[in-house]
């Protein structure tokens, strides 16, 4: 096959598919796609391909007339005939293209070229136009034609291919492709590596906005370079010279430039305004979805709704909103980013803030009535209503409700960690709807919502400020189910910060109410944190019972009476609950209580991160010190609030062991307790002073002087680290690969860049000259001694 350039990277599969069409007697092919995506390259190497092969005596293109359009049935037919007779007076297998006098213009009409034609064998035209490619077909029935539009013609013997952008890996590889010919030997570090993939995504994959963008990195970093494409999308008009630049060199903007976005621009511009008001007004509303959407919120946006359906698949025909259906059988759309902000930038900004309203009262019931997998596809419709109300402009109520309501929907009253991260919006999305006029009890709602927010993340202090306001609220708004949900939720905060009398109150206080108004849910709430509290089985089996009498999922209030059981040692009645609740760790924790020894390897083959603090106990009674605060300290940044707070006093006195200072009681009454105590007897060898220490397995290391650096979370350093520790002499990039990846092929380049790019993160991450590079490969420095943990054994 013959090769045509970077620009047809991943597009095998297609290539084969239209050449096997054409080679099988199919007369129509047209390939349809977004602007960009590459589909005239592509048809260009078919064309090639089929002619290399045979297929086709000759390959002609036609071009337009001067500044018109010309027409595949006038002009294509004349290149046919001008192109098979110059195939024939300059050897068999020529392509004719068009251009020079190479085609005869359309005024030399069909007759002109009929003679030149006769006798000729099979000819392909290429052309960007479907209309009058049936009457040419007709006419010519030694011609086949391969077409690239926005839309099929919708013929009966036309066969269509549908080209979608690339996939993320190959646009990345097509990237560093171009950027390398404006920067030769450009090989990215890790970190630009991510940076790089990002900005791919942010060019939507499309081949030519990749081919335009990327030779910037020849004057700025890829950092810098997302940074000016996403700048150029964020507001109206996009930023000024296009994307990433517009003048020479694309750096400054100016007229006349190269930008991606001008270039896309002039691509999009003629088939924008082919369209008529009422296309260009339906595609100006469905620009408010910042990602993909499915068809109810389609006709959400879509005013009046009755042909919604037909508009969004007339512009899907036509190229202008993609779908894609997911193994669950669901379709969902969306518009390539270039063409969002393309058409943000052209529409009428009353439609567009119709639009907007209508997108968060949808999404708004979108977040109220629906489950967790619903919410977690459209996370960023979500994110988007909540964001909304940040700006410059007063936040009117009927903007304040939708937002307030989704951060209601994703927060309030959900017993598990919250469903979106940015918890640092959260104050300003409250702030700025203060004065809204928001319906108060919904504001109520809000503030609670925040507080059980922050506490799952562990920020205490505002956890309680955010409760306390809205439990204050609900009191003036005589609402004692919000005061109940703000209790329940101030228990919860005040259970991780061990405050366990004062969990007590606010979970009785709730209970109380939550009885007297017979709302089961909340009253099973109270006692799951009531139960928690006076670590009490039988509030908790309580708490299970109700639960169970209304449907609901009682798997986490099981593991919690788990837990009270094992901590009470009672291990039978943890197996009885654990039978209707499986948990690995919760049954490796009683196994273990009775005096089955684990490893930290057994305990880490679990999963998750309570796991991982099993796992520290485990490494921690096994006189693995170091290894075992390494294990704690990673579990500990992911583990509830509540788990940290039982997990303290293991916390403490590994550090007082590890880093130096007074080691706290030990309450053996529990079952972290027990396994302190355990871990109380001294173990294993420690590393001597001075020395550079390495965990088992090089899961953590310590220079002289210096703390624990976990490298759990982090495999092929660990796995590295562990090889140099071990090794007697140095190793050569080969030698560390194979440690990092085994089994991993990669050419030698790529290799050794990616063993590089290792050490330097080893080195940054505190090693720093005590790694040292020598002619022969990579050596740990000798000149500190070096104690390898389980070495000494």
């Amino acid at each position: 096959m013959t090769d045509t350039g970077g620009t047809l990277l991943g597009r095998d599969a297609e290539r084969r598919e239209i050449g096997a069409l054409l080679a099988a007697g199919v007369r129509w092919v047209t390939l349809v796609g977004p602007v960009g995506v590459g589909k005239s390259a592509l048809a260009r190497a078919v064309a090639e391909d089929v002619r290399s092969a045979g297929v086709f005596d000759a390959v002609v293109t036609a071009v337009p007339e001067s500044d018109g359009r010309e027409r595949p049935g006038a002009s294509a037919a004349a290149s046919a005939g001008a192109g098979a007779g110059a195939g024939a007076g300059a050897g068999a297998g020529a392509t004719a293209r068009a251009g020079a006098g190479a085609t005869p213009r359309a005024g030399a009409g069909a007759g002109a070229t009929a003679g030149a034609t006769a006798g000729a064998g099979p000819v392909l035209v290429l052309t960007d136009e479907t209309d009058g490619v049936a009457a040419l077909l007709e006419e010519r029935p030694e011609v086949s034609v391969l077409a690239t539009a926005r839309q099929a013609a919708g013929a009966g013997e036309e066969r269509v291919v549908e080209l979608a952008p690339l996939s993320a890996d190959v646009g990345l590889e097509l990237f560093l492709e171009h950027a390398r010919r404006a920067r030769p030997g450009y090989q990215p570090s890790e970190a630009e590596l991510g940076v790089l993939r990002e900005l791919v995504g942010e060019l939507d994959a499309l081949p030519l906005a990749i081919e335009l963008c990327a030779p910037r990195l020849s004057v700025m970093g890829p950092a810098a370079l997302l940074h000016r494409v996403r700048q150029t999308r964020a507001g109206p008009g996009g930023a000024k010279g296009g994307w990433a630049g517009d003048g020479p060199g694309g750096v400054k903007g100016g007229g006349g430039g190269t930008g991606v976005g001008r270039a896309l621009d002039r691509a999009l511009e003629s088939a924008w305004q082919a369209l008529s008001s009422e296309e260009q007004s339906t595609l100006a509303a469905l620009s408010v979805f910042p990602a993909s959407f499915d068809l109810d919120a389609a006709e959400a946006v879509l005013l009046p709704a009755e042909d919604a359906v037909e508009r969004v698949a007339a512009l899907r025909a036509r190229s202008w909103v993609a779908s894609e259906a997911r193994d669950d059988g669901e379709v969902r759309l969306a518009l390539l980013a270039c063409v969002r902000r393309f058409v943000r930038d052209r529409a009428d900004a009353a439609e567009l803030s119709a639009a907007e309203r209508a997108h968060a009262a949808h999404f708004a019931s979108v977040a109220a009535s629906a489950d967790a997998r619903r919410i977690a596809l459209e996370r960023a419709n979500l994110d988007a209503v909540i964001t909304s109300v940040l700006g410059d402009r007063p936040v009117t109520r009927r903007e304040a409700e939708p937002a307030l309501r989704v951060l209601v929907a994703l927060y309030f009253g959900r017993g598990e960690a919250a469903p979106i991260g940015h918890l640092a919006l959260l104050d300003p999305v409250l702030e700025r709807t203060r004065d809204s006029g928001a319906d108060p009890v919904l504001v109520a709602q809000a503030l609670i919502a925040a507080g059980a927010a922050r506490g799952h993340a562990g920020d205490a202090a505002r956890a309680l400020r955010d409760l306390a306001r809205g439990a204050e609220l609900g009191r003036v708004l005589a609402r004692d189910d919000l005061v109940a949900a703000a209790q329940i939720d101030l228990a919860e905060v005040l259970l991780g910060e061990r405050e366990r009398a004062a969990a007590e109150e606010a979970a009785r206080a709730a209970l109380a109410v939550a009885t007297q108004r017979g709302d089961v849910h909340a009253e099973a709430r109270a006692l799951f944190a009531l139960g928690r509290a006076t670590r009490a089985p039988e509030v908790l089996a309580r708490a299970a019972a109700l639960l169970d009498s209304v449907g609901g999922d009682a798997t986490r209030v099981r593991h919690a009476l788990a837990r009270v059981h094992i901590d009470a040692a009672d291990h039978a009645a943890a197996e009885e609950v654990l039978a209707r609740a499986p948990s690995a760790v919760l049954s490796a924790m009683v196994e273990h209580d009775r005096g089955h020894a684990l490893t930290a390897d057994e305990c880490r083959a679990l999963g998750g991160d309570l796991a991982l603090a099993l796992g520290a106990a485990c490494a921690a009674e096994a006189g693995q010190l170091a290894d075992a605060h390494a294990l704690l300290r990673a579990a500990l940044g992911a583990l509830p609030a509540e788990d940290r707070a039982e997990l303290r006093p293991l916390s403490q006195w590994l550090d007082a062991k590890v880093l130096g200072g007074e080691a706290p009681a030990i309450d053996a009454s529990t079952f972290w307790g027990r396994c302190l105590a355990r871990a109380a007897d001294p173990g294993r060898p420690q590393p001597p002073e001075g020395a550079l220490a390495v965990g088992a397995e090089g899961r953590w290391f310590r220079v002289p002087g210096g703390e624990i650096v976990s490298l759990e979370r982090r495999r092929p350093l660990s796995a590295m680290l562990h090889a140099l520790a071990r090794a007697d002499a140095a190793l050569g990039w080969q030698d560390l690969q194979q440690a990092a990846w085994p089994g991993e092929k990669l050419v030698r380049d790529a290799g050794a860049h990616r063993v590089r790019v290792a050490i330097s993160t080893l080195r940054k991450l505190g090693l720093g000259s005590l790694l040292v590079t020598r002619d022969d490969g990579y050596v740990l420095s000798r000149d500190v001694p070096l104690f390898v943990e389980g070495a000494h054994d």
